[in-house]
């Protein structure tokens, strides 16, 4: 209902920009992050092998962003929270019962609903968005969770991962990159750009 509520406020539209801009700025800065620290003596060289990787699938991914924006277009935009998972998510009961509170919108903004979809139900919330967007079927759902999965749970988030190379603790973030890198192939296959 967040989503479909907010597509017709017009104000919202003046929320920060989570389109698809936003992530490539996000996988750019990581692999900005990436290169000034890929010299950091505590890395092992399987270390810089991960790193290499990620750099050569976030170019791929460059390569492709005309495709990725054309799947932007076809999905609609709302009010977007960004970092919709358990952890951000609390019940709380109120006089009209229980209600679902969302916590760290730290990173919300007007964009594409599919970024809040990692973790969803998607046949409720298609039954749920359907009234308003008819056009999303389960096919297009999926597509969509696949697309919001790649844009923030593997491009943002290895931004935010990266930022540990410049430290002496490392194992950290290499290890969440060897896990987004498999994750972004998934994804990348699921959306028809990889093999």
């Amino acid at each position: 209902m967040l989503h479909t509520r907010s597509a017709s406020v017009a104000a919202a539209a003046r929320l920060p920009d989570r389109g698809p801009g936003h992530y490539l700025e996000q996988m750019r800065a990581a692999c900005r992050t990436i290169r000034e620290n890929r010299a950091n003596p505590v890395l092992t060289t399987e270390d810089r092998a991960v790193l290499d990787r990620t750099l050569a699938q976030f170019a791929f991914i460059e390569s492709k962003w005309n495709a990725v924006e054309a799947a932007c277009l076809q999905a609609p935009r709302s009010l977007v929270h960004g970092d919709f998972a358990e952890r951000n998510l609390r019940l709380r009961r109120g006089r009209g019962g229980l209600a679902l509170v969302a916590f760290d919108w730290e990173v919300a903004g007007w964009g594409l609903p599919a970024v809040d979809l990692a973790h969803a139900d998607l046949p409720l919330y298609g039954a749920t968005v359907r009234e308003t967007w008819p056009s999303l079927d389960d096919g297009t759902l999926l597509r969509m969770a696949h697309l919001g999965r790649l844009l923030r749970g593997g491009l943002a988030a290895a931004n935010w991962a990266v930022p540990s190379l410049a430290t002496e603790w490392v194992e950290q973030p290499v290890t969440t990159l060897c896990f987004y890198q498999a994750r972004i192939a998934e994804d990348l296959r699921a959306l028809g750009w990889l093999p």
